[in-house]
C-alpha cells in the first residue's frame, strides 16, 4: 500500500520527526542521569561500608586500649578525651574516645514517677534543662516535647507534642515513646535545631539505660564543669563548680560532698559523683568528597576491667 504525502502536510511530518527526535533525546538524558544516579549511590555505599570497617577495627582498638589503663589504674580509673585523625585511602578518618561518664543521660527521665533513687524526676530534668537553654525563647516547647518523646504514652503536655504533630509533618512518622538512641535523634523532636542540640551536648548524653550512672569527677573539666552545678540542687554554683575543678584533682570528691552535706559512702540517697567511670563513648567521623558519615559506639566498663559493647549509632550529614 503507497501512501502520498501532500505538499501541506510536509511541516507537521517535520515537527512531528522533530519531537520524537526530542523526546528519544530526554529519554536518553533520564536513562544516563538515573545511571550516574545509580553509579553514584554504589560509590556511596562503599565509601559507607569502608568507614564502617574502619570503625569496627578502631572499636577493637579501643576496647584493649581501655582494659590496659583500667589494669593501670583500677580503683580510679578515668579518660580524658582521646582524639586522633589519619588519611586513608582519598578519606579521612578520625576518631573521638571519652568518658560518658562525665554527662547527665537524658534517658535517666522518670517518666512514670517510679521514685528511683539514681533516676531523675521531672522537676529535676526540667530544672537543668532550662539552665542550660536559657537563651532560647521556645525552652518550653523544647522541654515539653522532649518529655513527650520519652514517655510511653500518648498524652501530650501543654507545650508538647505527640502523634498527631508528627504525623502532619511533611513527611510524617511517629514518637519513639522511650529512650533516645543518640543525642542527634533530638533532631526529630518538636522545636530542636542544631544550636539547641550543640547547646545540651556539652552537658547532656544519651546512655542505654533509664537510670543516671555516678558522675566521674575526674573525668570533668573546664568545658563541662557545669553537670556539678546541675546536679547539686543548687547547693554549688557556677563558681564553685570551676573552683573545685580547677583545685586539687585529689580532692574533688571530697569538696564536693562537703558542699552537698554527703558522707563519703551514704547509701540511703544517690550520690551522682564518684570516681569511676562505667561507659565510655567512640565516635568515628569519616570524610569523603564533601561528605560525612559519623559511626557511634558506647562501650560500658565493668568492675573487672572487662569492656562491652552496649550499642552502635550511624549518623550521617
Amino acid at each position: 500500500m503507497h501512501f502520498r504525502i501532500l505538499h501541506d502536510d510536509k511541516g507537521g511530518v517535520l515537527i512531528s520527526a522533530m519531537l520524537i527526535v526530542s523526546l528519544v533525546a530526554s529519554i536518553v538524558l533520564l536513562l544516563f542521569s538515573q545511571a550516574m544516579g545509580m553509579q553514584r549511590q554504589m560509590f556511596n555505599q562503599s565509601i559507607r561500608l569502608q568507614g564502617y570497617y574502619a570503625h569496627l577495627g578502631i572499636e577493637q582498638m579501643a576496647a584493649h586500649q581501655l582494659q590496659k589503663l583500667w589494669a593501670e589504674s583500677p580503683s580510679n580509673f578515668s579518660l580524658l578525651d582521646e582524639i586522633e585523625s589519619a588519611d586513608i585511602q582519598g578519606m579521612n578518618i578520625s576518631y573521638r574516645l571519652s568518658d560518658a561518664s562525665s554527662c547527665i543521660n537524658l534517658n535517666a527521665l522518670d517518666t512514670e514517677g517510679l521514685g528511683i533513687p539514681n533516676m531523675l524526676d521531672e522537676n529535676q530534668m526540667r530544672n537543668m534543662l532550662n539552665q542550660t537553654l536559657i537563651e532560647f525563647s521556645n525552652r518550653d516547647t523544647l522541654i515539653d516535647s522532649l518529655f513527650d518523646w520519652l514517655d510511653s504514652d500518648n498524652q501530650m503536655r501543654t507545650n508538647g507534642a505527640e502523634n498527631i504533630y508528627y504525623l502532619s509533618q511533611h513527611d510524617p512518622y511517629l514518637p519513639a515513646n522511650t529512650w533516645l538512641a543518640s543525642i542527634d535523634e533530638l533532631s526529630l523532636i518538636r522545636g530542636f535545631m542544631r544550636e539547641h542540640i550543640e547547646a545540651l551536648s556539652q552537658l547532656f548524653c544519651t546512655l542505654p539505660s533509664n537510670i543516671q550512672p555516678q558522675i566521674n569527677v575526674h573525668s570533668l573539666n573546664e568545658s563541662n564543669y557545669e553537670v556539678i552545678t546541675l546536679l547539686s540542687d543548687g547547693k554549688i554554683d557556677n563558681n564553685g563548680a570551676l573552683s573545685i575543678i580547677r583545685g586539687n584533682a585529689s580532692n574533688r570528691l571530697s569538696m564536693i560532698e562537703r558542699s552537698l552535706g554527703q558522707a563519703r559512702g551514704r547509701t540511703e540517697t544517690f550520690n551522682p559523683f564518684g570516681t569511676q567511670s562505667n561507659f565510655i563513648s567512640l565516635i568515628t567521623f569519616i570524610s569523603f568528597d564533601n561528605q560525612e558519615q559519623s559511626i557511634e559506639s558506647l562501650f560500658e566498663l565493668e568492675g573487672d576491667g572487662s569492656v562491652t559493647l552496649k550499642h552502635r549509632a550511624f549518623g550521617g550529614i
